[in-house]
């Protein structure tokens, strides 16, 4: 199973049109320092593929500042998600505000906010709502681009990899594996993470040489830079 990842990750990264990020890899859980790229925000796009068939794009704008905004959006026969995100995070990359607009998979509105006021954090969408303080856990939000990447990273740096979740739950990392990878003519040293406890199944997220994501991979539809 896992050979077979990484040989998808190599056929559709070679239809990538972004060039591969360069400079010296942090190290495993850290961030790149506001402005670190200088005072323009970083882009990070990607192709959206359902059962090996492009169907949309998806973009990380990373601002200077630290705060960051997405857009995720594919078309699947008529049906398909398209979400505006923003997400401001604290220190250690966790969730304090966000916000996703638009319409889920089957044109349903999508409104989800999370709000940090004097350290309890407040979150509410169409089918949860509730409040916790922030030391409580970390807020997986149900509508993002790069949530995922965000929560590995988060796990990478927790004791035990492990980290109590909101609104309810936990995760943990199943399985971290370093893979060099040619995308697009490149090079590349991927890191695979498995995630546990947020299903039946560990989910796949690969973060690139910066630790932002690289792509997520399912069955049914990925998200590749």
């Amino acid at each position: 199973m896992r050979p077979a990842l990484a040989t998808w990750l190599l056929v559709v990264g070679s239809c990538a049109s972004t060039a591969p990020s360069t400079g010296n890899s942090p190290a495993a859980g850290t961030q790149r320092p506001a402005g670190a790229h200088g005072s323009a925000p970083r882009v990070l796009a990607y192709s959206v593929v359902t059962v090996g068939r492009h169907a949309g794009e998806a973009e990380i704008r990373i601002e200077p500042d630290g705060s960051r905004s997405g857009h995720f959006t594919y078309n699947d026969r008529g049906r398909g998600p398209d979400i505006r995100t923003t997400m401001l995070v604290d220190s250690s990359g966790a969730p304090r505000r966000f916000r996703a607009t638009g319409h889920d998979y089957l044109k349903a509105p999508v409104d989800e906010r999370l709000d940090d006021a004097g350290g309890t954090l407040t979150w509410q969408s169409a089918s949860e709502h509730g409040s916790a303080p922030a030391s409580a856990g970390w807020y997986v939000p149900r509508n993002t681009g790069d949530g995922r990447a965000g929560l590995a990273r988060g796990l990478l740096r927790a004791p035990n990899h492990r980290l109590k979740l909101l609104p309810a739950g936990e995760a943990w990392i199943d399985d971290d594996a370093i893979r060099e990878i040619d995308v697009a003519g490149t090079r590349r040293k991927l890191r695979r993470i498995a995630i546990a406890g947020l299903g039946f199944a560990p989910s796949l997220t690969w973060l690139d040489e910066d630790n932002e994501l690289f792509a997520t991979v399912s069955p049914w539809t990925s998200t590749i830079r």
